[in-house]
């Protein structure tokens, strides 16, 4: 099962669309995922009520390019859901279709019919996506810092 060192033990995944090889390939290699399941609409909505749950969102659904496209756009232009990591299944692996979502703000791209790289996509990703929160936490201590006392000693 995997879990990088000193990352967080649970792993939560929204599916947007459906995917039972997926379900199923998360379900056996992760320990204890937690997996929404929900359609496309009115998604964004649910993102902003819920935007530190989820680990990954990964858009499984089949249909135009453009819905998906529009969809990460507005995941992209909430100033609380753009550092969510986002992983797109697409039918078309071309590099051309790759690079149009990794433009829009997909940082992940998987072929839909499944490929033996999936497995690792979703690990490289689900570490990307722990490391990042591991890191703004951080950051924010340090932002939140605004006096200290230090004490030091000398060794002699």
């Amino acid at each position: 099962m995997f879990q990088g060192a000193n990352m967080p033990s649970t792993n939560k995944f929204l599916l947007i669309g459906s995917d039972n090889k997926l379900i199923n390939l998360i379900n056996k290699n992760f320990d204890s995922p937690t997996i929404v399941e929900h359609e496309i609409n009115d998604q964004i909505d649910y993102l902003i009520n819920t935007p530190l749950y989820f680990d990954l969102i990964i858009l499984a659904f089949k249909g135009k390019k453009s819905d998906k496209i529009n969809f990460i756009q507005k995941i992209q232009s909430c100033s609380d859901l753009k550092f969510l990591t986002i992983i797109v299944s697409i039918e078309n692996f071309a590099d051309d279709d790759r690079d149009e979502y990794i433009k829009a703000g997909a940082r992940y791209c998987l072929p839909i019919n499944g490929d033996p790289l999936t497995l690792s996509v979703i690990k490289k990703a689900l570490y990307d996506s722990h490391k990042f929160k591991i890191s703004s936490q951080e950051i924010n201590i340090s932002n939140n810092l605004t006096n200290a006392t230090f004490t030091y000693k000398t060794l002699n």
